[in-house]
């Protein structure tokens, strides 16, 4: 449920590290308008194409954080002509198993179980879920903080974290909800793109205590990247792993670049 505002503060860390860095909102997050076509996946790869190609830009390295994996990974393997380097930075992976619903959260359980098995339910259950969470976002924070590690929970009395997120997620639904709902059980029910088919070099960044993107799922996808150059296993740290770590984060992605 993330859009372009939510990156962390740089202060021109990335320029001092060579790193131009495009955050664009897909179709019906922030001004993008909404697509009226079926597949998210499909939409954001003409999206992009087109942007990609808007900036003069022929290939590029990728970003796939957190909800923004699979869009990743769908580019990569379609787009191969563009795509020099695939960045995954607390990604989700994809369900091979209905064992692996075990190490979600009760909420994250509970809206994957409905978007895999009653997607008509699952519809009113994550508009409700999302109303509910931009009408008390602290109520939402608050479920949270008991499964996050405490480098997760301190990044939320920092110079307005919290604040920003909210921000951020307000943003994304400028334009309702439909658009995320959407997204949402899509992600849950159609990954096109199996690992195997990814054939550029990978890198990998992850909190190892990781509650949202279950680091176990994670390691299993990494060991199925043929094209893994290199995996950062952050130990005692969570899924806000690029805001507590971007400093240390930023030169390394710039070294990942120059090979």
């Amino acid at each position: 449920t993330g859009c372009r505002l939510m990156i962390p503060d740089d202060s021109g860390l990335l320029r001092r590290n060579g790193i131009r860095l495009i955050v664009p909102d897909r179709a019906g997050f922030g001004y993008s308008d909404v697509t009226s076509g079926t597949d998210p996946f499909r939409q954001w790869i003409e999206d992009a194409k087109l942007l990609l190609r808007q900036l003069g830009i022929d290939r590029c390295a990728l970003i796939g954080h957190s909800g923004g994996a699979p869009f990743a990974f769908e580019m990569a393997a379609t787009c191969p002509e563009m795509i020099e380097r695939l960045l995954l930075i607390s990604a989700i992976a994809p369900l091979s198993n209905p064992e692996d619903m075990k190490l979600f959260l009760p909420l994250h359980r509970m809206g994957n179980y409905l978007c895999r098995s009653k997607p008509e339910i699952a519809r009113s259950f994550i508009r409700l879920a999302l109303k509910k969470g931009a009408e008390n976002p602290d109520s939402y924070f608050y479920q949270m903080f008991e499964h996050m590690p405490d480098i997760d929970r301190d990044m939320f009395s920092r110079n307005g974290f919290q604040q920003r997120l909210i921000e951020g997620f307000s943003e994304s639904r400028r334009q309702g909800e439909n658009h995320m709902v959407d997204e949402l059980i899509h992600i849950s029910r159609n990954w096109h793109v199996e690992p195997e088919q990814i054939r550029c070099p990978v890198h990998l960044w992850h909190g190892a205590d990781d509650p949202v993107a279950p680091a176990a799922l994670t390691r299993k996808l990494a060991g199925q990247l043929s094209g893994l150059e290199s995996e950062r296993w952050v130990e005692n740290s969570g899924h806000y792993l690029l805001y507590s770590h971007w400093q240390s984060m930023v030169p390394e992605i710039a070294a990942t670049l120059t090979r």
